[in-house]
């Protein structure tokens, strides 16, 4: 879905757009539900879009449209930018640990955990998410109301990337251990102590699966 890079007003209008065609159109006969995937600003386009449609007459409704959001800024847990209020809408939301636009540390005082976010932002943390299985069973999955959430645990701090590139292997992986214990003090994590979660659903072969802004990054 194309749109002015970062604008979020107009990502939203090319959404609601796409999505009238899609479930109003000639494209609707014989088609299954639609699931848009938004990545990093495209996630929050989906959600100012849901924010601005759930409920309202003639919008395309909960059993037409669902979500997958990736890198979400506005994800309820560790999002940079405020959260939105959930809707009516179905959503899978996915976070890398230490994703520095989706899993932003909740004290910042914590100078290790932000200098753990800044070297997140030099690497693929954010902006790649193709290694990223959901049927891994390390996976931390939740519910809560239509949201789905998916906490993806990431093994290796992207602070000792810069040893590890150097050949300091074995000394990354001594650090690895004690540092990120310091830097987790930094977030508020009530969902690690969960029960056993759930099961992600991923979208079935014949729903239309519309990306929203999907090559578009923080």
């Amino acid at each position: 879905l194309d749109y002015v890079p970062f604008a979020t007003s107009n990502g939203v209008r090319a959404l609601d757009r796409r999505l009238s065609e899609i479930t109003t159109g000639a494209q609707a006969i014989g088609s299954g539900p639609t699931v848009v995937l938004g990545f990093s600003n495209g996630a929050g386009v989906a959600e100012e879009w849901m924010a601005q449609h759930s409920g309202v007459a003639g919008a395309p409704s909960p059993d037409e449209v669902s979500f997958v959001l990736i890198g979400n800024p506005r994800r309820a847990y560790g999002g940079l930018m405020p959260p939105i209020e959930p809707t009516d809408y179905h959503v899978i939301d996915v976070v890398r640990q230490y994703d520095p636009m989706a899993d932003f540390p909740d004290r910042p005082l914590n100078l290790l955990a932000l200098a753990n976010v800044a070297a997140g932002m030099l690497s693929p943390m954010h902006l790649d998410y193709r290694g990223v299985d959901l049927d891994d069973p390390n996976n931390v999955v939740w519910t809560e109301g239509n949201t789905t959430y998916v906490f993806v645990p990431t093994t290796e701090l992207p602070l000792l990337k810069p040893l590890r590139a150097l050949g300091f292997d074995e000394l990354a992986a001594k650090l690895n251990g004690p540092l990120t214990d310091i830097i987790e003090k930094a977030y508020d994590r009530p969902y690690l102590d969960s029960p056993a979660p759930p099961s992600v659903v991923a979208p079935e072969p014949e729903q239309t699966v519309l990306a929203a802004a999907a090559d578009e990054t923080e």
